[in-house]
């Protein structure tokens, strides 16, 4: 399940590329009339380019009410109402909006499942538990555990109690 939520964002991510960018308006936009765009070359102004109806443009800055726009190396600053910028800009809020919606939704059920999996492991944990005895719990000396064999001069074998007494066999 985590694969494939990771695996999720990272589809939208790379397929739309919207989403991979930091943008916070749209790039382009086309012209609603036609425009008149004086050409630039070397500092110097030499002419004039007519850009037709419905022409995708570059946009550069964006103000209140107006826009500056690139065609081919010449800028201008346009009225918004003269492009479809405010339609792009809806539709590039709306997905944006769409797709960090749907990024959360996976971070959601990333979030649940890694719970679940917390509250399994802590389970597992108790369940391991359970059974389990303290040494202590069984008392002070058990021979059988702590037991440790020397032999004496007369070559008696022995162990050192709890107490430090020597307890023979």
């Amino acid at each position: 399940m985590k694969t494939t939520v990771f695996s999720l964002v990272v589809t939208l991510l790379l397929v739309n590329p919207l989403l991979a960018a930091s943008t916070k308006r749209p790039a382009q936009a086309v012209l609603n009339a036609p425009l008149s765009i004086p050409v630039v070359i070397s500092g110097r102004q030499s002419g004039s380019v007519t850009i037709g109806k419905g022409t995708v443009v570059t946009v550069a800055h964006v103000r209140r009410d107006r826009l500056q726009i690139n065609f081919q190396g010449s800028q201008a600053w346009v009225k918004r109402s003269d492009t479809d910028f405010d339609q792009r800009l809806a539709i590039f809020r709306q997905t944006k909006t769409a797709a960090q919606a749907q990024i959360q939704q996976a971070q959601a059920a990333q979030n649940a499942v890694a719970r679940d999996q917390q509250v399994k492991a802590a389970a597992d944990f108790q369940d391991q538990h359970n059974n389990y005895t303290n040494p202590l719990d069984k008392g002070a000396y058990d021979q059988q555990r702590s037991v440790v064999d020397y032999y004496d001069w007369l070559g008696r074998r022995y162990h050192i109690g709890v107490f430090g007494q020597r307890i023979y066999q």
